[in-house]
């Protein structure tokens, strides 16, 4: 996880260090010069680095009961389980604080069953838990702000995801990608041990991209006025999706955001037929859908 450059080097191999994506601290006793996350040159030593330092006892290493921790300056970083569990519960907090789960921390660790991430986390790196072929059940904290790409690529077996904030919460929620949620998979969405069927959301004030993605366990949504952007394939795959009803607080709807609804028929907007089309519609947002019609204040628009 580091590397330390000692004082006579004066060259890296072209591409020595590429996708060495836990590579997170650089000690450089060199005369390179070695930038924080830089990969325009020096072989990618730095590309995927949280620090460059100049002395080998200052490193930011340390265990904490099975996990191995970074601390960069007082934010924590968790990089690996070291445990033999297959039912993991993470850390409640590192030394009293939030900590991120770094990209690949839990990458092919095909034992795990069951992961418990609970509200200790704030970020999930890309890849974080990837390839986990035999995890069944996640849950998620609702201090998670973040999930990075393919967090939970090839988790092929999941089949719940329980998140302990509010439908709100979870409608916020940064997914860099699809597989970023693990709803990609999982078919089954419980808020506060619920299962989720109807999304109402009466604080959010945007659905985020991939929020719902192949939830088919959706069969209505309902976005309150707070609510101004729709993000990117928000419910791609949401093949029981009957009803939408949206307020005139919108402004955008992403693209592919209901792509494949075939169900959906009815949209019901609280503005204008001006106003709907108005609204900033994303390349393909309705392909796929039901004949829908938008009941707006003033007269109905049908699909077009």
């Amino acid at each position: 996880m580091n590397v330390v450059l000692g004082e006579n080097l004066t060259a890296i191999g072209s591409y020595a260090f590429n996708y060495c994506y836990k590579l997170i601290e650089v000690i450089n006793e060199s005369s390179l010069e070695i930038y924080v996350q830089d990969n325009s040159y020096n072989s990618y030593v730095s590309s995927y680095a949280i620090s460059v330092k100049n002395n080998q006892e200052d490193t930011g290493f340390f265990t904490a009961t099975d996990y191995t921790v970074y601390d960069f300056y007082g934010n924590y970083y968790l990089l690996d389980y070291n445990g033999a569990e297959t039912e993991i519960t993470l850390p409640s907090n590192i030394n009293g604080n939030h900590y991120y789960v770094y990209p690949y921390a839990f990458y092919n660790k095909n034992d795990v069953t069951k992961i418990d991430i609970g509200n200790g986390v704030y970020g999930i790196g890309a890849y974080a838990f990837g390839g986990l072929e035999c995890l069944t059940s996640v849950t998620i904290g609702e201090s998670v702000t973040t999930i990075g790409s393919y967090a939970f690529a090839l988790c092929e077996s999941l089949e719940k995801v329980y998140y302990n904030g509010t439908i709100d919460k979870w409608a916020e929620i940064d997914f860099e990608n699809s597989f970023a949620n693990p709803l990609s998979y999982a078919k089954e969405l419980y808020i506060n041990d619920s299962l989720v069927t109807q999304a109402n959301l009466t604080s959010a004030t945007k659905v985020s991209a991939y929020a719902f993605y192949n939830y088919d366990k959706l069969t209505a949504i309902t976005l309150g006025n707070a609510v101004e952007t729709i993000g990117i394939e928000a419910f791609y795959g949401c093949d029981n999706l009957e009803t939408s009803r949206i307020e005139d607080s919108l402004i955008s709807i992403g693209e592919y955001a209901f792509y494949s609804c075939d169900k959906l028929t009815e949209i019901i907007y609280s503005g204008t037929q001006t106003e709907w089309y108005n609204i900033t519609k994303g390349n393909s947002w309705d392909t796929g859908t039901g004949e829908y019609t938008v009941q707006c204040s003033n007269g109905n628009v049908a699909k077009s």
